[in-house]
Order: C-alpha cells, then structure tokens, then sequence
C-alpha cells in the first residue's frame, strides 16, 4: 500500500510540474507576443 502511494503522489507531482513549465512558457509567449505588438518607438 506504501509504495502505491508513493507511485501517486510521485505522478501527482509530474503531472503539477508539467502543468507550472507550460503555464509559465505559455504567459511569456503571451508576454513575447504583446512586446511585439507594441509600437517600437514608444
């Protein structure tokens, strides 16, 4: 049962990392795209 647990919270873990990179990666595309949006000479 232990190492069952350990298995979930394991993956529970992977799934919260991969879950933060692409939120993080998808803001600063955001980011990126809204800078490129903005007039260069302001």
């Amino acid at each position: 049962m232990e190492t069952l647990a350990i298995c979930i919270g394991l993956g529970i873990m992977a799934i919260a990392i991969t879950v933060a990179v692409l939120w993080t990666v998808e803001k600063r595309s955001a980011l990126n795209k809204l800078k490129l949006r903005q007039p260069k000479h302001c």
